[in-house]
């Protein structure tokens, strides 16, 4: 299994202009959960603009798709490949700080022939997992967390207030580029406060419940071998092959269950309260004004002042965001204060810096990966497609 998925931008254009769209991944953190999703979008990227021509565009829109796994998530492929790699947990500071050195590298890993990337785009998910526990019953418990799009709006946070990480040393003439957010079925305020989380919380409190709770996994799958397994995970979650082989790989891992239990016991302490200020809201109009400052950072008044373009994609009925937390973020920081409408998707106009807010209205699941990456790659790259003309 990869640590990382990459789609290197390749361009016959005369003149190219380069995005860098960087995928952070939920928790369990295998980037490999996203394999069709990335592949799937990589390829309606590649496909013609459907507003513009090569030869009615002045340039021509390039794409690099990167995605890492988080850290602490190294199957027992990767370790075969890489021994030295560090055996501990990560907490969820500890993976920001992951996130965000990945991001950097990779943006001043500029593509031959360019100067930097003209736009950089990060997208931010959940992901779900079943994981095996007889330590009550013998029932499969259903976990799945949300900390992608929290890494993400820490990034882009820590970014604002850094605007030289945005260009590479080399660069002759630093031109920063525009910074955009997809939060794809986002949980960013009170985790705890959703069905799930109410619900999981009070196991997760529990003292060493991560390392017993993957102690008694561990042990119970020494008992089955790959066949059993490979039979037993689509037949009992429903996941497709491909996901249902990300899952058994991660099952066996070296910490993977302990480190997903783990983390998801620090994002039910930490993601609590509305935490950004309007550096990555936005605000009504430019006459309004705020300071930027939080929890001693530097002041976020310096070179690069533009919110960055959000877009929120929330599920109906997510089992992971309490209705009534995501109706109040919508009222109090989506544009115009209401849902939008996903087929009608523009990033220009009076309030073009406040967040584009949505409900899905498809029935996808929060787990999209699994069942639906097509329809999630082709909404995805009409949104990049918007971020990226309305510059």
């Amino acid at each position: 299994m990869p640590l990382q998925i990459s789609y290197r931008p390749i361009s016959s254009s005369p003149n190219p202009t380069y995005n860098l769209i960087f995928f952070i991944t939920g928790n369990p953190g295998l980037i490999d959960y996203y394999a069709p999703f990335l592949s799937t979008l990589q390829t309606h990227l590649s496909s013609s603009s459907p507003s513009s021509s090569p030869s009615s565009s002045p340039s021509s829109p390039t794409y690099h798709i990167f995605g890492p796994s988080l850290a602490g998530f190294e199957t027992l492929s990767d370790l075969a490949a890489n021994p030295s790699l560090p055996q501990k947990l990560y907490s969820l500071a500890e993976e920001i700080e992951y996130v965000k050195k990945s991001l950097i590298e990779r943006i001043h890993d500029i593509p031959d022939g360019s100067t930097g990337y003209e736009n950089v785009i990060l997208i931010g998910h959940s992901v779900g997992f079943y994981f095996t526990s007889l330590y009550c019953t013998s029932k499969l418990m259903k976990l799945m967390y949300q900390v992608g799009s929290y890494i993400l709006l820490e990034t882009l946070t820590h970014l604002l207030r850094n605007p030289n990480l945005l260009t590479p040393p080399s660069t002759p003439t630093p031109n920063p580029p525009h910074l955009s957010g997809i939060l794809l079925f986002p949980t960013i305020t009170h985790i705890s406060a959703s069905p799930s989380g109410l619900t999981l919380s009070p196991l997760l409190r529990l003292p060493q419940f991560p390392l017993l709770s993957s102690s008694l996994a561990k042990g119970l799958l020494s008992l089955s071998p790959n066949s059993v397994l490979n039979f037993l995970i689509p037949k009992v979650t429903g996941m497709t092959t491909p996901a249902a082989n990300v899952t058994r790989n991660f099952l066996r891992s070296r910490q993977g269950v302990q480190q997903a239990l783990y983390l998801a016991r620090d994002e039910m302490e930490t993601i609590r309260e509305d935490r950004w200020r309007d550096e990555i809201w936005g605000i009504e109009s430019s006459s309004t004004e705020t300071e930027m400052k939080t929890d001693g950072e530097i002041d976020g008044s310096g070179d690069n002042k533009t919110p960055p373009r959000l877009l929120f994609y929330f599920g109906r009925n997510d089992h992971w965001v309490a209705e009534h937390t995501r109706d109040a973020l919508i009222a109090a920081r989506g544009r115009n204060g209401v849902a939008m409408d996903p087929e009608s998707v523009s990033f220009s106009g009076e309030r073009g810096n406040k967040p584009v807010m949505m409900i899905d209205e498809e029935g996808i699941d929060h787990s999209f990966c699994v069942h639906s990456s097509e329809p999630m790659a082709e909404k995805v790259s009409r949104w990049v497609r918007a971020m990226v003309e309305d510059v």
